[in-house]
């Protein structure tokens, strides 16, 4: 049977609480009862950002989940899936991370997909420099190399190759340093001939296009 409780009484009920342990307690006691739908996501929202605010990515990822499945429209469903992405990450699942903006993107319009990519990009790179802040550099190089996964611009994969050379530096393997210059300098120069290819290719055009009109 679904208990009566609304919004109002749930808030009340939670700041009889001080402090987040026993919050979090009362949320998941209150989630073992048959609760009207709102005020079950609702719950479920409020757990996963307690879980959040301590650092407990694991289960904050798991209650954000419940709220991407209990939502209502595409656009809620993106940012709770995303931010249980987020926490994944935090809490170094990148295996699941990548589920999870995998289904965001599939609900995502498409003139905003790009979008999609650019956010998850960020995220990682937060955490990338979070692990290079601590010095824990082997962390924060595979994370860097995850970005490239994602193909980034020219630009900014070069910024990342530079970031992951000077970590090999700074771990003594100078060997892979040089390899990854070497990385970033050929993609430079793969970029310059395709640039000049397609140079090449409207000046063709543009004087096939002159001949047709002389005859």
């Amino acid at each position: 049977m679904e208990i009566k409780i609304d919004e109002r009484e749930l808030f009340r009920g939670l700041a009889m609480y001080e402090t987040d342990q026993r919050k979090m307690e009362y949320l998941e006691n209150l989630l073992k009862k048959n609760l009207p739908g709102e005020i079950r996501k609702l719950s479920f929202q409020l757990l996963a950002d307690l879980y959040k605010k301590k650092n407990w990515y694991g289960n904050a990822a798991k209650y954000y989940h419940e709220v991407a499945d209990m939502a209502k429209t595409f656009d809620e469903k993106i940012n709770f899936f995303m931010l249980t992405a987020e926490m994944f990450i935090k809490g170094n699942d990148y295996f699941s991370a990548d589920d999870f903006f995998r289904k965001a993107l599939v609900l995502e319009k498409k003139s905003e997909k790009g979008q999609i990519k650019v956010k998850v990009m960020a995220i990682y790179l937060e955490r990338a420099e979070y692990f290079e802040k601590i010095n824990r550099l082997r962390n924060a190089m595979n994370t860097y190399q995850k970005i490239l996964t994602y193909k980034p611009s020219l630009e900014d994969a070069n910024k990342i190759r530079d970031r992951i050379a000077v970590i090999y530096e700074r771990l003594g393997n100078l060997g892979e340093a040089n390899h990854i210059r070497s990385l970033k300098d050929a993609a430079i120069q793969a970029e310059r001939e395709k640039t000049e290819l397609e140079m090449k290719k409207r000046e063709d055009e543009s004087i096939s296009e002159e001949k047709f009109v002389d005859l």
